[in-house]
């Protein structure tokens, strides 16, 4: 074999060996971001909590200063593990709350929400769509 081949051929495996390497330190560092824990998220000043499925809630948020009320939308996530809270601790002079803590594998794998209401009629119904599948009304039944 000529010279350059062998040249070739060296510089070759040298590139296949970094490429393999590079590979490895972002698989690892992937790995390694994928399961850095999320911190629980607490959302404040809520007036009304609504439920489109088991899986998919919204509230109402109103802002302390300029009273205006947002909607905000917690999710229709693709998780594995959903569990679902309605804590009836919250006096009903104050805003209620929701406390969202992420778990499983990815940190999204697995959902808890923690409702602080005043009571249980402050959940409340609400729209689904599930595209080809149907839409619809979720309603509380008393």
């Amino acid at each position: 074999m000529s010279d350059y081949r062998k040249k070739a051929q060296k510089l070759l495996i040298n590139i296949l060996i970094l490429a393999g390497v590079v590979a490895i330190i972002f698989g690892v560092t992937s790995l390694m971001a994928s399961r850095t824990p999320i911190p629980p998220k607490t959302i404040n000043n809520v007036v009304r909590i609504f439920m489109h499925s088991p899986l998919h809630y919204s509230v109402m948020i109103q802002e302390p200063e300029t009273k205006i009320i947002s909607p905000l939308n917690l999710g229709d996530y693709n998780i594995q593990e959903l569990e679902v809270n309605f804590l009836p601790d919250v006096p009903n002079t104050e805003k209620m709350s929701v406390t969202i803590t992420y778990g499983g594998r990815s940190g999204r794998d697995a959902i808890k929400y923690d409702f602080h209401i005043h009571s249980i009629n402050d959940l409340g119904g609400a729209g689904w769509d599930e595209g080809k599948f149907g839409r619809g009304q979720t309603s509380v039944i008393q």
